[in-house]
């Protein structure tokens, strides 16, 4: 389907300096305490790749959207995967020194990209003096590969580029949705509505059901008239409702929990009442639904997992697991609720990508695809 080659296919990597772009931007707590290093882990068949082939291995990557932020705590957390040195200027004399005379398998991590405003706007010279640190690329970043950056879509058209082995695997697997087995179950859940349209749309012609939950379903349910009382809603408008319900494949919860801990029919509500979560019989209306496919996506929790209402959420993640279906899970919250079941990449692949994923599947490109398959190399 796509024609950008994978970095396993170079056989000629010793000595080589190679950019690999990670996504260390990994959510991290007041503390300071990284939250979640799924990531990171995904990222280590890659590096060790690499530093088995005798590659000069030179980290780059970014976090946070404020420039001030730094990568280094991220790098210290990193120490108890692999061994390297962390360089704070990515263009001093020091670190074109340091990155001179690193030995064959040497790991360096640089400095947050972002705090050169030259990455964020893809500007010629700052592509040019990272080039210039390198003489191979890889793309190891599938969840930042729908913004056009510098070390996203810049890097590639000046050195020879690959695909690293998750950011294969993630293309691969997310691809299945593009010609999926029957019957097809799309899930999508959370908060942002207007994110998630085009997914929605797209899909609501290709699955075979679209359940929605979370706010997305407090907006199909104010379509319909219903009070929604406090509960979440997005700026859709109608005709954006009306192009997904008309499929006639759209189903919302058949009940909801209130913020006062309540089950109720959505059609009676209070001006009052907020929902929080999905319901009891529209978990096991689900659960049905996910016993009979044979192919999921799910992407966005039921509830307001952010505020601890988890527990439908954490139930259909049990079901997905259990089921014979092979699913496909994208979203923070909801990669957390299934990870917090044992169960192995065959049963659920979980993908890396949030808004990647999104992007990916609703227009089939990502500007970092397209940035590869141009490569020089």
């Amino acid at each position: 389907m796509f024609k950008f080659k994978v970095i396993s296919d170079n056989k000629d990597l010793l000595g080589k300096k190679v950019l690999l772009r990670l996504d260390l931007n990994v959510p991290i707590d007041n503390a300071g305490e990284i939250e979640d290093d799924y990531r990171i882990r995904k990222a280590l068949p890659t590096i060790e790749l690499l530093q088995k082939s005798g590659a000069k291995i030179i980290i780059i990557s970014h976090i946070g959207r404020d420039p001030n932020e730094s990568l280094e705590g991220v790098s210290k957390y990193c120490q108890k995967f692999f061994n390297h040195h962390f360089l704070k200027d990515i263009f001093s004399d020091k670190t074109k020194d340091y990155i001179d005379k690193m030995n064959d398998g040497d790991i360096v991590v640089l400095e947050n990209l972002r705090q050169n405003k030259g990455e964020v706007e893809n500007d010629k010279d700052f592509v040019d003096k990272l080039a210039g640190l390198g003489e191979i690329y890889v793309n190891e970043a599938f969840s930042n590969s729908h913004r056009d950056h510098a070390s996203m879509t810049g890097l590639p058209k000046l050195m020879p580029a690959y695909a690293g082995l998750r950011f294969d695997q993630e293309v691969r697997m997310l691809g299945k949705a593009f010609n999926p087995p029957d019957p097809f179950l799309l899930i999508v859940g959370g908060a942002k509505f207007e994110t998630k349209l085009p997914l929605v749309k797209k899909f609501s012609s290709i699955a075979n059901l679209v359940f929605l939950g979370g706010a997305l379903a407090n907006d199909v349910f104010r379509y319909y008239g219903f009070n929604v009382g406090q509960s979440l809603v997005s700026s859709a408008g109608i005709e954006d409702i009306e192009s997904i319900i008309d499929t006639g494949r759209v189903i919302t919860p058949a009940d909801v929990l209130t913020e006062k801990g309540n089950i109720k029919d959505p059609r009676h509500l209070s001006d009052d009442d907020k929902i929080v979560d999905s319901g009891k019989v529209a978990v096991e209306v689900l659960s049905k639904l996910i016993f009979s496919a044979k192919f999921i996506i799910w992407n966005g929790p039921l509830g307001v997992y952010e505020d601890g209402y988890i527990k439908a959420t954490e139930e259909i993640a049990k079901a997905v697991i259990d089921s014979d279906a092979e699913a496909i899970i994208g979203g923070g919250d909801t990669a957390v609720a299934v990870s917090k079941f044992e169960h192995t990449d065959e049963q659920v692949f979980i993908s890396t990508g949030g808004g990647a994923m999104l992007d990916f599947l609703a227009d089939e490109r990502l500007v970092a695809i397209d940035a590869l398959e141009g490569s020089l190399g």
